[in-house]
C-alpha cells in the first residue's frame, strides 16, 4: 500500500493567494521510487521474484508519472527525480527550498 506525501520547506498552506501564486511560480519534483540494493541482492538468487520486484517498480513509477503529466497543472514545470537526487535537492536548497517534492510513502 502506497500513499502521497507532499514535502516542502519552508512550510506554507495555499490559503491566500499570494501563496497560491508562489506555489505555481515553483517547480514540482516527483520523487519515484529507485530499486533498493539490499532487496535486489536478497532476490538476485530468485530471477522470477526479481523481475516482479523490478517491475513492479518500473510500472508504478510509469503509473505515477502518467497520471502527473495527465493531470497536475499547477506548477510552472513538473520533473522526476529518484530518491537520491531529492535528498541532494533538499541539501541544496535548505534555506529555501524553490522546488516542491511529491514522495510516495509505504504504509
Amino acid at each position: 500500500l502506497w500513499s502521497v506525501s507532499v514535502v516542502a520547506q519552508p512550510s506554507f498552506s495555499a490559503r491566500s493567494k499570494e501563496s497560491a501564486q508562489a506555489i505555481m511560480k515553483t517547480t514540482l519534483a516527483v520523487v519515484v521510487k529507485e530499486k533498493e540494493e539490499k532487496i535486489l541482492k536478497k532476490l538476485s538468487k530468485k530471477p522470477e521474484d526479481l523481475k516482479a520486484y523490478e517491475e513492479g517498480i518500473d510500472a508504478m513509477n510509469e503509473y505515477v508519472k502518467a497520471a502527473m503529466e495527465k493531470e497536475w497543472s499547477i506548477s510552472k514545470e513538473v520533473k522526476f527525480i529518484t530518491e537520491s537526487e531529492a535528498e541532494e535537492l533538499e541539501k541544496k536548497e535548505k534555506k529555501f527550498l524553490k522546488t516542491w517534492l511529491l514522495m510516495l510513502e509505504k504504509k
